[in-house]
């Protein structure tokens, strides 16, 4: 619990309610129908995935590649699960192969 300036304390509460209300959208994508089976996806799908990522376990992207026939796996080795920040040089040549 932060006692410091209100002008801070607003901008942390402001930062906790965006981060609660991304975990809230990241859940209902995960749990709500979405209206079509991804084993029907015929189109490629990059998957871009780091292999240190300890929020999304490299497990959770090896379960899509082997679901969906049209994956094209990208394995960034030292990258967890922000890997856009230090990776995007990597992250965008492969989606340009």
């Amino acid at each position: 619990m932060s006692f410091g300036h209100p002008a801070k304390r607003r901008r942390e509460h402001a930062v906790l309610s965006s981060f609660w209300n991304m975990v809230a959208d990241d859940m209902q994508a995960v749990l709500n129908p979405w209206g079509f089976e991804p084993t029907e996806i015929r189109l490629p799908v990059h998957l871009i995935h780091g292999r240190r990522d300890t929020v999304a376990p490299p497990a959770h992207a090896e379960h899509w590649i082997e679901t969906l026939e049209t994956a094209r796996p990208v394995w960034i080795e030292d990258a967890g699960h922000f890997l856009i920040e230090d990776h995007v040089e990597e992250i965008l040549d492969a989606v340009a192969a």
